[in-house]
């Protein structure tokens, strides 16, 4: 005979349901994984009330499972999850805490797919009730510059931040993945978003608007995280982004001109 304990996550206005099969034996790595899943995610953790379940996943013990080996005999591969139907997930208790987030990222990022949103590598700072959000190649400055403006502007993310049409508006999520910079709090709330900076090293602070969508469209598609099979369909999303928002600026950054770039991010919003 098995229990139930239900968790529930929310992640860019998604709501995932984690079922947890446990099992009567009361086995102690069923409960250290619960408290594992609790922890990581305790930012993002949301109590039922009456809430629209948009996918689900089911982690159960397996006492047997399959297990394929290589021609060489030097890989081993063992069961990690199963795509039940298209909102559900069945996992084991033997994956890693690791391994659980790839699964999250991955049904968050079909949600996105289907719902005019996607992930980009950028950082972001609030600035009063809206977010800013950096972009640039590796190098750029993207975590440098989060960091500075945190002094007077909360950070929102330091890695990937996720980008959402809602409501005739493009709005910031915090990605619940882990990142570089783990020293800030994240959470699910949504904030609207204002500004977008494409960051280049400079020896003075300067900031010019782009109107190039063909440029604009160019330089996010850089930094837009996509599986595979779905790139064509968040290319369609990206594009229809950078159609209806306007407010994309190249920003050269330098450290040795720190309050003035906290000040024209401010200002400039």
């Amino acid at each position: 005979m098995t229990t139930k304990e239900i968790v529930y996550l929310k992640v860019a206005g998604f709501v995932v349901r984690i079922i947890f099969f446990l099992s009567s034996d009361g086995l102690k790595f069923e409960k250290s994984f619960v408290k594992i899943i609790r922890n990581y995610y305790r930012n993002f953790l949301v109590e039922d009330n009456g809430l629209k379940v948009n996918y689900n996943i089911e982690i159960v013990h397996q006492y047997s499972f399959k297990v394929i080996f290589t021609k060489d005999n030097k890989h081993i591969h063992m069961s990690f999850y199963e795509q039940l139907n298209s909102k559900k997930i069945r996992t084991y208790y033997h994956i890693s805490g690791t391994q659980f987030q790839i699964i999250f990222r991955k049904i968050t990022h079909e949600l996105l797919v289907k719902h005019k949103g996607f992930i980009l590598h950028a950082s972001a700072s609030r600035v009063g009730n809206e977010a800013v959000l950096f972009l640039g190649k590796s190098g750029a400055g993207k975590s440098t510059t989060m960091k500075i403006l945190a002094d007077q502007l909360d950070p929102l993310g330091d890695d990937s931040m996720i980008i959402k049409y809602e409501q005739n508006n493009y709005y910031c999520y915090s990605s619940s993945a882990k990142e570089k910079n783990d020293w800030f709090l994240k959470n699910h709330n949504r904030i609207k978003l204002k500004t977008v900076y494409f960051l280049e090293k400079s020896k003075e602070i300067k900031i010019k608007q782009i109107k190039d969508k063909h440029k604009v469209l160019d330089l996010v598609s850089k930094q837009l995280f996509s599986e595979k099979n779905d790139i064509l369909k968040q290319m369609k999303n990206l594009a229809y982004f950078v159609q209806r928002f306007n407010e994309f600026y190249h920003l050269g950054v330098s450290l040795k001109y720190k309050d003035q770039l906290i000040e024209i991010v401010k200002k400039n919003n």
